[in-house]
């Protein structure tokens, strides 16, 4: 028994015959040298608009959306596939056009993708490893400073949030049919491990870099940013229903392979940071923790692994334990042909009105 779990990927074209950027290079592999896992998890950022015009607009590719939808085609021919959601997926993009300058609707990012909701699990909220080891799949970013914006598309990926009308009802109902099912499956299984899976990370670790201001060289600082309170009660609240369970988080948002502990209360997490599936990596020297740091008075995190590659983590059984294993593919480097995000100039088609972004 095994999964694969990666995300922050589908940037740019691809195709595993032609090896020119990191979401080819990763695809290929799993689909031509890996053996197939009991399912894989791809933890969001399912797209991304890299491209500007000249004017500032993002540029849907939906060409490039496609291509990446149709590499993993391949890899759900071998095994299930859970498609969760992140912040490019989810969030409304008043500004974006076309590849020939035409306005696109702001939720076409997600409208695009749930063509393929019938060949993946969008919908899914767990999936069982052997008979010991529960996954959930959470709804991130409605926990995060992006809910507010991802209402309007939000409501177009669940057919079971359409008939709800605020964000915070959104975030009821998830958090209502995770409990019941966790206690459903409970009463059947006598799960040893349990894994949470979200898109975005329990505690977010990057490094922000100094800038020049006024002439001078202003500090960089490091940031460990937490999920906010709702959504840390709500993950205490599941880790709470097996306690003596061994607990894991996957997700991707940050563009590395991380692995850190966090303390929640009386709970031992391990948290697997996999964004390295083939969009840009950040590059940033991030300083491995040697103690605890408080994030406040409830959460606590130790970073104790970090590499800059694309790759994915193997989950692997051994005598009913869990094994973790980042697989290194390529270097970051290879992001020859999506690598850094582009500006070009498109021709439009008609007139249309400049809308002022709203966030």
């Amino acid at each position: 028994m095994s999964l694969i779990q990666f995300g922050c990927w589908n940037q740019g074209y691809c195709d595993i015959n032609d090896i020119n950027n990191g979401m080819s290079a990763v695809m290929q592999t799993l689909v031509n040298d890996v053996e197939a896992p009991t399912f894989y998890i791809v933890a969001g950022d399912n797209y991304y608009p890299y491209e500007k015009t000249n004017n500032g607009e993002k540029i849907f590719n939906a060409r490039n959306l496609v291509s990446g939808f149709t590499c993993t085609e391949l890899l759900a021919e071998k095994a299930p596939v859970y498609m969760l959601m992140g912040n490019h997926d989810l969030q409304y993009e008043n500004n974006m056009v076309s590849t020939d300058g035409v306005k696109v609707d702001k939720c076409s990012i997600i409208e695009t993708e749930m063509n393929y909701a019938s060949r993946f699990n969008f919908d899914s909220y767990s999936a069982i490893l052997g008979e010991n080891t529960i996954c959930l799949f959470i709804n991130s970013i409605l926990y995060t400073s992006d809910r507010e914006e991802a209402y309007d598309c939000m409501v177009k990926y669940r057919k079971e949030y359409r008939d709800i009308e605020t964000i915070d009802a959104i975030t009821d109902f998830d958090e209502m049919v995770l409990h019941e099912l966790l206690d459903i499956l409970m009463r059947k299984y006598d799960f040893e491990n349990i894994i949470i899976s979200g898109h975005d990370p329990i505690v977010t670790r990057r490094e922000k870099l100094g800038k020049i201001k006024n002439g001078e060289m202003k500090p960089g600082k490091s940031v460990r940013k937490p999920l906010d309170a709702r959504g840390i009660e709500f993950l205490d609240s599941l880790y709470s229903k097996l306690p003596n369970a061994n607990k894991y988080y996957l997700c991707a948002d940050t563009h590395q392979y991380q692995k850190a502990y966090i303390k929640i209360g009386t709970h031992n997490i391990t948290q697997y940071v996999v964004g390295t599936g083939g969009t840009n990596c950040d590059l940033d020297e991030i300083q491995i923790d040697e103690d605890f740091v408080a994030i406040n008075k409830f959460i606590q995190y130790k970073l104790v692994e970090s590499e800059k590659s694309f790759g994915f983590l193997h989950v692997t059984t051994i005598d009913d334990k869990l094994n973790f294993n980042f697989n290194k593919v390529v270097d970051c480097d290879i992001n020859r042909g999506g690598g850094k995000r582009k500006t070009r100039r498109i021709k439009r088609r008609g007139k249309r009105t400049r809308r002022k972004r709203k966030y």
